[in-house]
């Protein structure tokens, strides 16, 4: 299946001109097996100011994420200093 982190950062550089190289994208750990759920985490580098919330839609935008039980969970933390 390839990285799934290289994979989402890739596709916002390529989607989204503003954003290209000011996104990290890397693999959480929420989860210790892949076959339980996945979990990234995207940092945003040299980006004054709030980038909005991010949504995960699929590759074509008409064809649903399939799964059981898929969750979404999204947090911004802004750090200080």
């Amino acid at each position: 299946m390839g990285d799934p982190a290289n994979s989402v950062e890739n596709k916002v550089h390529n989607g989204c001109d503003k954003m290209f190289d000011k996104v990290q994208v890397t693999m959480g750990n929420d989860y210790a097996y892949p076959q339980n759920g996945r979990s990234l985490v995207i940092r945003f580098v040299g980006v004054n100011g709030d980038p909005g919330q991010y949504e995960m839609v699929s590759s074509d935008g008409e064809t649903p994420l399939t799964g059981e039980n898929i969750t979404f969970y999204s947090n911004t933390t802004i750090p200080y200093g």
